[in-house]
């Protein structure tokens, strides 16, 4: 059992990812939020940036 619940809350105006994740596209960067708690930001025109983050996101088992 969990010790701590979800919380189902995402900044606004973000796009949903899952349940948990979601992501907010704002003044040419990409900012990546878990239940509103910022997680990984990188620039818009970043590939290196956006894959180290895919990566991230999986090895937390926040995005699969």
């Amino acid at each position: 059992m969990p010790t701590q619940f979800h919380l189902p809350v995402q900044p606004g105006g973000a796009d949903e990812i899952n349940a948990a994740m979601a992501i907010v596209r704002e003044r040419g960067q990409i900012a990546y939020f878990a239940s509103a708690v910022l997680v990984f930001v990188h620039a818009d025109s970043d590939p290196a940036g956006a894959a180290h983050c895919d990566v991230e996101l999986m090895a937390l088992r926040l995005a699969w």
